[in-house]
């Protein structure tokens, strides 16, 4: 029986894009559930980047053409001496940048009742995140600074819509991820970009790689295990380089000095009431990398 030999349809893009940060997000639960089921102590968030940029140009694109330029402007790059990842995205340069920084509280009371499986999710919170992100995209903000552990992992799709909207960088600590009895403090880094004509964006997760003492000791009293991230990562928007640092890595001198020589900012999302301790840490790591630095903490 001879087989009816059916023709592809000929199209080039599906009538609704999967952007980068779709993927992102789905490759970041695909990973999160791997690490609890094979009980990893420790996490790779950069493992999929290959396989999501595949996915990407496979779900978007028919299979009669091919796009020059797809994800030109969206590079992901390794250092193996070091151990850090490179993440570029837009290939523009502007002169002058304007940082907006987050002003607000962050409640323990939350991450009591994250753990135990009781998250906040109430309108309240989602209104005062969406004002901040919102008044900065009012004062024509290129980057957003928000503190560590702060918005809530489902809302980063919404908000990565916004931010490829208005072509916003947003760097943010998220609520810490449940899965299991696995606990993963990530921050999200989401980076804006132009393909094919459309605004779109990037996201990434740095995925904290040293735990503060207090935190852990929490996290381990309802018998959860943290997940510690492997490495660091430097990126790069509109000509602009800068590495990010959750909160206690910043306690690391060999940390927070490999990337001197190569960032114009570095960027540290906080939780913590040593704040003291941590300016200190701020003002010498200005000199001693001769950069800008940024610093986002607890209004409280």
């Amino acid at each position: 029986m001879l087989e009816k030999k059916v023709d592809l349809p000929d199209y080039i893009y599906y009538p609704y894009i999967v952007t980068m940060y779709d993927l992102a997000i789905f490759y970041a639960v695909k990973q999160m559930l791997e690490a609890y089921e094979a009980d990893y102590t420790e996490l790779d968030m950069f493992d999929c980047f290959e396989e999501q940029k595949d996915a990407y140009i496979r779900i978007n694109y028919g299979p009669k053409h091919t796009i020059d330029g797809a994800l030109d402007a969206c590079r992901i790059f390794y250092d193996e001496d070091d151990y850090y990842y490179g993440v570029k995205a837009n290939n523009g340069k502007k002169d002058k940048l304007t940082y907006a920084i987050a002003n607000t509280q962050l409640f323990h009371s939350n991450f009591d009742l994250l753990l135990k499986d009781m998250p906040n999710r109430k309108y309240p919170r989602y209104e005062e995140a969406s004002s901040i992100i919102n008044s900065a995209i009012k004062e024509n903000s290129d980057i957003l600074v928000m503190p560590e552990s702060y918005l809530p992992f489902e809302w980063l799709q919404t908000v990565a819509r916004t931010c490829a909207k208005n072509q916003m960088v947003l760097v943010s600590g998220v609520e810490h991820v449940k899965v299991g009895n696995c606990i993963f403090n990530l921050t999200a880094v989401i980076l804006p970009y132009q393909e094919e004509n459309f605004n779109t964006a990037l996201m990434t997760f740095h995925l904290k790689k040293h735990y503060a003492p207090d935190e852990k000791r929490e996290i381990e009293g309802y018998r959860l295990m943290p997940i510690a991230g492997k490495h660091y990562e430097l990126y790069c928007w509109n000509d602009c380089w800068f590495p990010i640092y959750c909160c206690y890595e910043l306690a690391s001198i060999q940390d927070r000095a490999i990337f001197q020589s190569y960032a114009d900012v570095l960027i540290a999302v906080e939780w913590n009431k040593d704040t003291n301790y941590y300016s200190n840490i701020m003002e010498s790591l200005s000199r001693d990398l001769h950069c800008y630095c940024v610093q986002v903490n607890s209004s409280k």
